[in-house]
């Protein structure tokens, strides 16, 4: 604990840095399970009943840009005096307190099966994402002091008035400073970090993306082509008309009624059976919902296009044709 403490002072001394933490997990970084249990809700199975925590330093949250949604957050004196203190996310507050002010709430963890400290709840911050095997998932915490639970590895962090990728250097010199034989590794900006922590959510999303682009063009071809082909038939059914007395308005008309309707009950069913199958998307979709209407009506207003021209395309082609030839046509 004072190793880091000594060299969070001197990371914060250099020109540039705005505040340095040490934390026990990056963000996407998993977590360190605890057993525990809740005051009056009786004792836990320690074996079933697991609790992911975060060990950090009082400026972790400044670090993060974090700003509590009740109560407050860690001090320099949490840790080594007064009452133990545990700051909790409101995934933890929704799941195990609702409706209740989780402010003043106690819980406590197990070492060994041994009950550690009753600890009391004094801040509820918003959900930082952890799971890296579910990137979006939000998953209930808590946050202990670092002086309360010092790691013997930890994650060095820092925010800084200057392009972080440009201090690299200059952190690893003031680690060996300290401690010669310290290796320093996996220096990265967080953008970068998480990046890398993402980047086969990333691949399998443009892969999808670009299936789906593929699917679609396919889909477009294939509706237009058997439209077309299905309209280009009725050339001769088209020269009778014109025979009788048919306008060209009438007989487009008779063709896009009859072009159009089987495409207006497929994609309709096919709306219904989309809506109901992306609601299996939703844990794993980003920045869009599963019943994003751009995406449908995007979709739509291709397949309709395709129609359109499927039955357009023909239909004047074969309206600018003599009515005899027409009617001789097979």
């Amino acid at each position: 604990m004072a190793f880091h403490e000594a060299l969070k002072a001197r990371l914060e001394s250099l020109p540039g840095v705005e505040s340095a933490a040490v934390a026990s997990n990056l963000p996407l970084g998993s977590w360190i399970s605890f057993d525990y249990e809740l005051q009056a809700a009786g004792a836990v199975d320690g074996r079933a009943a697991r609790l992911g925590a975060i060990v950090a330093s009082p400026a972790y949250f400044n670090v993060m840009q974090v700003q509590p949604r009740r109560g407050r957050l860690f001090t320099e004196t949490d840790g080594v005096s007064g009452e133990p203190v545990a700051i909790v996310n409101e995934s933890f507050a929704a799941k195990f307190w609702p409706g209740e002010d989780p402010l003043g709430k106690r819980l406590r963890l197990f070492r060994d099966r041994t009950p550690q400290p009753w600890l009391t709840v004094v801040g509820v911050t918003p959900d930082i994402l952890q799971n890296f095997h579910s990137l979006l998932q939000r998953d209930p915490l808590i946050y202990l002091p670092y002086r309360a639970q010092p790691q013997r590895q930890v994650f060095l962090m820092a925010r800084t008035r200057v392009p972080p990728a440009t201090l690299a250097q200059a952190f690893r010199r003031e680690v060996q400073q300290v401690d010669e034989n310290l290796p320093v590794y996996e220096v990265h900006t967080l953008e970068n970090y998480i990046a890398q922590k993402r980047l086969t959510v990333t691949v399998f999303g443009s892969m999808c993306s670009v299936f789906a682009l593929v699917a679609l063009v396919l889909a477009s071809l294939g509706l237009y082509s058997v439209i077309a082909h299905s309209v280009s038939r009725r050339t001769q059914e088209i020269g009778i008309r014109m025979a009788m007395g048919g306008s060209n308005r009438d007989i487009l008309r008779l063709v896009f009624a009859q072009g159009m309707r089987p495409l207006a009950w497929g994609v309709a069913i096919g709306l219904a059976a989309a809506l109901a199958l992306t609601r299996t998307l939703a844990t794993i979709l980003a920045g869009v919902s599963p019943a994003d209407p751009v995406t449908f009506l995007g979709v739509v207003a291709v397949l309709l296009s395709a129609g359109v021209l499927g039955c357009a395309i023909p239909a004047r082609r074969a309206l600018r044709v003599d009515p005899l030839v027409a009617l001789r046509c097979e």
